[in-house]
């Protein structure tokens, strides 16, 4: 009986969140069984025949924390995304034909444009000798852009609260990332430093470091990129960028408490994975976020501005315990040094995107209107820190757009970007009326947008869903005949939704 009264009085989006949840750390800790999947899965489709095909989506991103980032097959984690993705959009498009009222969404516009576009980048990958199977591994993660139809078709009654649980569970997949990304740093054995042999390079874990033994290359650090490689995901700097900004906007004590504890979390991660592109886009957002508050919405700047003090001091002590001064300066150091010199790689990774740029650029200047092609491949020398230099055949840029005027040309750039700058166009309308939910879509587009200059994430399914998440509000925001047609709220009501949303996720 008590079960019963709590799914009772439980609401349904929680439910269906935490189903996800579930079914995400199941598939990550590999004891995911075809069964718990199906009892899943119906049991999130029960839910979405109660309240609508988008809590299949709620349910549908904590998924992703399921499978690796980039897949070698189709396993169990990686159907269970596909099942919940493909019935979530199966749904929705059923329930819009269903509604009498239906906003104005050029459905069948929009998947004639998607079809064309894939038939032309099949056409120019055939022109330009691009294997087939390089081009199906090349386009795959861009097709999660046309979920932006079925978002937005989900979102057409009462955008405010469906986003905001939406917008929770894209919070419970950063919590999940950002703390496998801990709990690898620690069993792993990251947080302590070792030394080297010079002859063998064995490791020789017996000196801390401030240690200086005599004849031992070192102190050095493990990685944590190179033992999980969900640590360089959009959602590690995203996730402490958007739970700093909420935390200033929630009315509950204890739920502002707990997205400054996740925002915690997240910066830890950032901290340990030594990266400083990720550090760079975190700060970015951060500085964003501040600025909005500041600009718009000045009665939560004072809370904002405590949060980000405890971001601060919390860092500095994670630096501190964790002895990640020293690796982070010389992390720095080292850019101005492969900048100025490339002769030999000193830096791991500057010298090698400043030569993918140059390929990006002869391939745009080669094919300036059509691109190389999604899925063509160039040849560059890759090398290590110990000076070993091989040529490797690879089908990515580590820049998002660098690589679209390489393999799409200018028009192809263009299109891309446009998931970015229109949806940023859209919400920057409804400020007035979506202040909240704006501020968080602007700053989560400047942040994605500045860190994907860096790393290959926009290649990656979880990069594009999010993409495919905000254009498809900002299609429902634009499809809507008047701003009118929204109910009017004012940014005290729209936080109450918000912060009820968050509050029964957490």
């Amino acid at each position: 009986m008590t079960a019963c009264k709590i799914l009772r009085h439980t609401p349904l989006p929680l439910m269906a969140l935490l189903t996800g949840m579930l079914c995400a750390v199941l598939a990550r800790m590999g004891m995911l069984h075809p069964v718990f999947l199906m009892t899943g899965f119906l049991f999130a489709l029960f839910l979405a025949s109660k309240g609508g095909a988008w809590l299949l989506l709620t349910a549908a991103i904590p998924t992703l924390f399921g499978i690796p980032v980039v897949p070698e097959g189709l396993g169990l984690g990686e159907y269970q995304v596909l099942l919940f993705l493909g019935a979530f959009s199966m749904m929705a498009l059923v329930e819009a034909y269903r509604l009498k009222e239906s906003p104005r969404i050029p459905v069948f516009t929009i998947n004639t444009l998607f079809a064309l576009l894939l038939t032309a980048s099949l056409i120019v990958a055939h022109l330009r000798d691009v294997a087939l199977n390089d081009w199906l591994r090349g386009i795959m993660p861009f097709t999660l852009l046309w979920l932006m139809l079925p978002v937005a078709l989900a979102l057409q009654t009462d955008i405010r609260s469906r986003a905001s649980w939406i917008a929770a569970s894209l919070g419970a997949l950063a919590l999940l990332i950002n703390l496998d990304v801990n709990f690898t740093f620690f069993s792993e054995g990251l947080y302590t430093c070792y030394w080297q042999e010079p002859g063998t390079l064995a490791a020789v874990k017996e000196y801390g470091c401030n240690a200086a033994p005599q004849g031992l290359i070192g102190p050095l650090r493990g990685r944590v990129t190179m033992y999980l490689a969900s640590t360089t995901s959009e959602m590690v700097p995203l996730g402490c960028v958007l739970f700093t900004l909420m935390s200033a906007f929630t009315t509950s004590r204890l739920l502002r408490n707990a997205l400054r504890l996740c925002a915690l979390i997240a910066l830890a991660a950032v901290l340990e994975s030594l990266t400083r592109s990720m550090f760079a886009a975190m700060l970015l957002g951060i500085a964003a976020s501040g600025l909005l508050v500041a600009i718009c919405f000045r009665k939560q700047l004072r809370t904002f501005m405590v949060s980000l003090l405890i971001l601060v001091v919390g860092g500095v002590l994670i630096v501190k315990a964790f002895n990640l001064e020293a690796f982070w300066m010389t992390r720095f150091q080292k850019v101005s040094t492969a900048l100025v010199s490339q002769a030999g790689l000193e830096d791991d990774n500057i010298s090698i995107r400043l030569e993918e740029y140059r390929i990006a650029m002869n391939g745009l200047m080669n094919h300036p209107f059509t691109g190389t092609g999604i899925g063509s491949r160039h040849t560059i020398r890759l090398g290590d820190t110990s000076g070993q230099f091989s040529l490797q055949s690879v089908g990515y840029i580590h820049n998002w757009v660098m690589y679209w005027l390489m393999v799409g040309g200018i028009p192809g750039f263009m299109l891309y970007a446009s998931f970015f700058l229109w949806p940023l166009w859209v919400f920057w309308k409804q400020r007035a009326k979506l202040p909240i939910l704006s501020a968080a879509a602007a700053v989560t587009l400047l942040t994605m947008g500045a860190y994907g200059l860096f790393f290959a994430v926009f290649r990656l399914a979880g990069w594009n869903l999010l993409l495919a998440l905000l254009a498809g509000a900002a299609l429902r925001l634009q499809a809507t005949s008047s701003v009118s047609a929204l109910p009017s709220s004012s940014t005290r009501n729209e936080s109450r939704v918000c912060s009820s949303a968050l509050n029964c996720s957490s």
